[in-house]
């Protein structure tokens, strides 16, 4: 990953430095870089990352069948939870989750209810 996002980064340079396609064609030529394979190099190894990404994702399904009701972006942000206390990013997540589950609410660290469509809260006898 660190030498891609390095090719990446030193090219956006360069263009950022040469905005205009002639000049960059000209710097490219100058430096014997290989504008072309270096951005199909880049294209290749994304391509590896999204697979691998998209491996790990189905595995997380597959422990966890409620994620296959969620796209990967979503996904990727409920993950990305640490703790309970940060659980107010997952609440937009719900509804896809959960029928008619609209809101947790989490006390001390522990989730202690979670509240309906229609505004039926539901305490739970034991909090988790």
């Amino acid at each position: 990953v660190c030498k891609a996002h390095a090719q990446f980064r030193s090219l956006m340079k360069t263009i950022e430095e040469y905005p205009k396609v002639c000049r960059l064609i000209e710097v490219e030529s100058s430096s014997q870089a290989d504008l072309a394979k270096v951005l199909g190099a880049s294209a290749v190894n994304l391509e590896r990352y999204q697979q691998a990404l998209n491996e790990f994702l189905e595995g997380k399904r597959l422990i966890i069948p409620r994620f296959y009701f969620v796209g990967n972006n979503d996904l990727l942000e409920i993950l990305g939870i640490k703790n309970v206390e940060n659980m107010g990013s997952i609440q937009p997540h719900l509804k896809s989750l959960f029928q008619g589950i609209v809101r947790i609410n989490v006390f001390n660290g522990h989730i202690v209810s979670f509240q309906s469509s229609v505004g039926e809260v539901v305490q739970l006898s034991d909090p988790v």
